[in-house]
């Protein structure tokens, strides 16, 4: 089930949600509702999905209809979010493993506060 679900853009930024478990799928449902009724900064955004293990991907697009300083100014943006926030290790292992039965029990052993690594 690991597929990308949501999409966000911040300016230049666009930050792509994936979905690895049916309790990411709930999560994502939760904050799609949430996102609705009220404005979440960047920062938001990936507090929350740091919070969660949410498995997310950074990247820049170029926006023809922007001026060149303004999209400077996003792409530089970008650098900082790519090099600030990055996906928790549990989230990476969940999204990494090709196995529905690993993604499932790294899930559970991390509700048990259990840490997994990947040998």
């Amino acid at each position: 089930m690991r597929e990308k679900i949501m999409t966000y853009r911040y300016d230049g930024i666009v930050v792509d949600l994936y979905c690895c478990t049916e309790e990411d799928n709930y999560k994502l449902g939760f904050l799609r509702r949430n996102l609705q009724s009220r404005e979440f900064t960047m920062e938001d955004l990936f507090h929350w999905l740091h919070v969660q293990d949410i498995y997310f991907r950074i990247r820049y697009e170029y926006n023809r209809c922007l001026s060149i300083c303004t999209n400077i100014n996003s792409y530089i943006k970008y650098l900082k979010a790519h090099r600030s926030y990055r996906a928790t290790g549990k989230a990476k292992q969940k999204h990494d493993s090709n196995d529905l039965i690993v993604r499932e029990v790294i899930s559970l052993l991390d509700d048990t506060s259990y840490s997994v690594y990947k040998i």
